[in-house]
């Protein structure tokens, strides 16, 4: 895994998929309900990542 930095593409890899929150500031959003619905994905996307943290704080 790699946040896909140059020094990482080596072969096959797979993203960090927390880097796939990073791409949601690229997105523009035309209509407020556009809006509404990017934040929304941010905020599960993060909630999910404090969630994962969370877990494995505990084992």
């Amino acid at each position: 895994m790699s946040d896909d930095a140059g020094q990482f593409r080596v072969g096959t890899h797979a993203l960090c998929w927390i880097h796939a929150e990073r791409l949601l500031h690229k997105l523009m959003p035309a209509t407020p309900g556009q809006v509404k619905h990017v934040d929304t994905l941010r905020e599960l996307v993060l909630h999910f990542y404090k969630a994962l943290k969370s877990l494995s704080a505990k084992t």
